[in-house]
């Protein structure tokens, strides 16, 4: 069985975390999301990781949460893994950087503000679609999206809930820098290799330094959302909204 996220090593102090279903166009399952977290929460104590290398397999980051789990509630734990994933992010002790291409939706685009760097491709495609399906915010996008982009833009990012494309996304401070399609990874791992030959504790101190102000305030507002998120997902009609567009994935493919 193919492993749902790869974890390589592709230079000293560098750790390249793929999101590893491309023909779910790396959408995040529950098997998936686990082995991120314990990637990540692992990464806080050992020695022999810098930076941390972030990317989708295929041509695509990920396409957000897998549908199929938000309609198996009696399988959604307390609290559920997706506020997981983004509590370990949140707690991240070493930098993480993102090399997004193609797809980056719902909670793949909500992680990418816990990130320390973003690049994406020309061809990279954003959306946060949590007022179509009839649920909330996630990600502590509520609290960290205004703060990035302002409210205005935020507002407008969420309620509408449309695509948008790299150059919004940077607008928005989703995103760092553009790069020719193709290249986000390339990129990504030149600056990884350049933080992991500073010092470590000075990394370590400014990653902390950056984030120190947030941290507690994003916890409660994960919970929150989560929390408002997770009785959204009871309501028929947003289970409805979401088997229509899972319909809708599989006439696609």
């Amino acid at each position: 069985m193919t492993a749902a996220l790869l974890v390589e090593r592709p230079a000293p102090g560098v750790l390249l975390l793929t999101f590893n279903r491309p023909e779910r166009k790396n959408a995040l399952d529950n098997d998936t999301t686990r082995a991120f977290i314990d990637a990540i929460t692992a990464s806080n104590a050992d020695p022999e990781t810098r930076v941390i290398v972030v990317t989708g397999a295929g041509k695509n980051y990920s396409s957000g949460g897998d549908l199929e789990g938000f309609q198996n509630l009696a399988a959604r734990t307390h609290p559920p893994v997706g506020q997981r994933m983004m509590e370990a992010l949140n707690d991240a002790t070493k930098p993480i950087i993102a090399a997004v291409e193609g797809l980056a939706v719902g909670g793949s685009a909500t992680m990418l503000l816990h990130f320390d760097l973003v690049y994406a491709g020309r061809g990279a495609r954003f959306r946060l679609p949590f007022v179509n399906l009839g649920t909330c915010p996630e990600g502590a996008s509520s609290y960290y999206l205004p703060l990035f982009a302002g409210h205005h833009k935020a507002a407008e990012l969420l309620l509408l809930g449309d695509f948008f494309d790299v150059d919004a996304a940077r607008e928005a401070g989703l995103v760092n820098q553009a790069t020719a399609e193709g290249e986000a990874l390339k990129t990504a791992l030149a600056s990884a290799q350049k933080i992991a030959a500073k010092p470590a504790d000075s990394v370590r101190l400014t990653k902390m330094l950056l984030r120190e102000g947030h941290r507690d305030t994003v916890r409660r507002v994960l919970a929150r959302e989560h929390g408002l998120f997770t009785e959204r997902l009871h309501r028929p009609e947003v289970q409805a909204n979401i088997a229509a567009m899972r319909g809708a994935v599989k006439e696609k493919t």
